[in-house]
Formats: C-alpha cells, sequence, structure tokens
C-alpha cells in the first residue's frame, strides 16, 4: 500500500460529517417540501378547518363593514411579533352594548356573552405558523405601508380568517424583499434578516 492508498487522518470523521450534514439538509428539504403540498390546499378547506379549531365563528367581513380597524383587535401588530387576537373581554367589551343585524350573528354574539358569564375560555385557531427559527415583527412592515392586506389577502371579504397566500420564506422573498431599492434589498436578502 503506497502513502496515496492510505486513508488520510480524520478521513471517517469528515465523510460522517459529510454524510449527516447531507441527511439533515435532505430532511429539512423533506418537511418544507411537504409544507409546501400541505399549503396548496384549496382556501375553502383551510376556512372550514379554521372554523371548526375556533370556539365560536368569528366574521371578519362584518366588523370591517363596521369600520372597526384591524389594529382595535389586533394591536400587537402594532409593535410585536405577534399581531395578537382579541381577548373574550374585548368581545364582550363591545357586545353587551352593540345588537347585531342578523339572527345568526346575535346567536353568535349571546354565545360570547354565555362564555363570558360562565369563565369559558374562547380559543381561536392558529392562522400562520411561523417555525422558531423565523423572526418576524409587523413593525417594519407597517412602517413600510403594507397594509395588512398585503400578507394575508383581503380579509374584509373573508368570515373566519383563513391564509390567503402561503406565508413562508419565498412569499417574503418573491413578494417584497427582492424587489426593494439595493440598499434595502441587501439588507432584506441577508438571512440574519429573518433567521436568528
Amino acid at each position: 500500500m503506497t502513502d496515496s492508498e492510505k486513508p488520510r487522518p480524520g478521513h471517517w470523521r469528515r465523510t460522517l460529517v459529510v454524510f449527516l450534514a447531507l441527511v439533515v439538509v435532505t430532511g429539512l428539504a423533506l418537511a418544507f417540501g411537504l409544507r409546501a403540498v400541505a399549503g396548496t390546499e384549496s382556501v375553502a378547506a383551510a376556512s372550514a378547518e379554521a372554523e371548526a379549531e375556533a370556539t365560536i365563528t368569528f366574521n371578519h367581513r362584518r366588523h370591517l363593514a363596521a369600520d372597526i380597524p384591524c389594529l382595535f383587535c389586533h394591536p400587537g401588530a402594532i409593535n410585536g411579533q405577534v399581531a395578537s387576537i382579541p381577548s373574550l373581554q374585548k368581545c364582550v367589551g363591545c357586545h353587551q352594548n352593540i345588537e347585531v343585524a342578523r339572527e345568526s350573528g346575535q346567536v353568535t354574539v349571546n354565545t360570547v356573552l354565555q362564555m363570558w358569564d360562565e369563565g369559558r375560555p374562547l380559543e381561536w385557531p392558529s392562522i400562520v405558523d411561523l417555525p422558531d427559527f423565523v423572526y418576524f415583527n409587523h413593525r417594519p412592515h407597517l412602517a413600510a405601508g403594507k397594509n395588512c392586506e398585503y400578507c394575508h389577502g383581503d380579509v374584509s371579504q373573508m368570515t373566519m380568517a383563513h391564509e390567503a397566500f402561503r406565508i413562508n420564506m419565498g412569499f417574503c422573498l418573491e413578494n417584497c424583499h427582492r424587489h426593494q431599492d439595493p440598499v434595502k434589498r441587501e439588507r432584506l436578502m441577508d438571512c440574519a434578516t429573518c433567521h436568528m
């Protein structure tokens, strides 16, 4: 056996590290690929799933038609990572004094009031679930003039909110980050901007 044919020191360790890295990358690719496939379900199916998970059926269309701004119920969007969802107390604060026009809507309001009286929690379905390794803050997006519908679709035409767009890295890059002026684009395309 010549010197060139002998295994180099550490060769097996490097091979093992490369192999493990390939396994991890392949696993992540498959996981994100499956999430992307799962995200192609129809809007109607996503809406039905959200309604099934919710304690009540909330009608965004009616609330926005009544000129209630998004930030009234989702104040966390002003300066937080999560837009926040309204508490039962906030719902009751309005609806113990406001009657709704439709009987079906009043049935829902009565359910909310009964839940409050009985001390039962109000559960909302999760619409957008970002991975733990993604950092997101609504504030710079609002400061840049991106209204809620830019990423969440026309919620004014939805009853229960549902994911109108598949919000993921590709969505953010293709719909916004890549199309900024060069100075902003360099910062927005830096991995550390969104990944900690």
